[in-house]
C-alpha cells in the first residue's frame, strides 16, 4: 500500500501450458519481473553446485521432499 492508501497496480503474468485433450496447467507464474519458475531454477542449481556438481543431490532432495510432503497429506 502506498501514501494514498491505494495499492499500487502489480504486473502478473501466468504462463500456461495447453496440450489438446489435457486440462490447461499454470507452469509458471512471475510477478514484478520474478519468475517462479527462473526462482526454482536458480534453487536447484546452487543445491547441485553446494554438492560438488553432483546432480544425484537434486534428486535426492526431490526425494525427501516428495516424502515429506506424502507424509504431511497422509496425516
Amino acid at each position: 500500500m502506498d501514501k494514498s492508501g491505494e495499492f499500487p497496480d502489480t504486473e502478473v503474468i501466468w504462463r500456461l501450458s495447453a496440450i489438446r485433450n489435457k486440462p490447461i496447467q499454470i507452469i509458471d507464474l512471475e510477478i514484478e519481473n520474478i519468475s517462479m519458475l527462473k526462482t526454482q531454477q536458480d534453487e536447484n542449481t546452487a543445491l547441485i553446485k553446494r554438492n560438488g556438481g553432483d546432480f544425484n543431490a537434486l534428486i535426492e532432495a526431490m526425494r525427501t521432499r516428495f516424502e515429506t510432503i506424502k507424509a504431511s497429506a497422509s496425516q
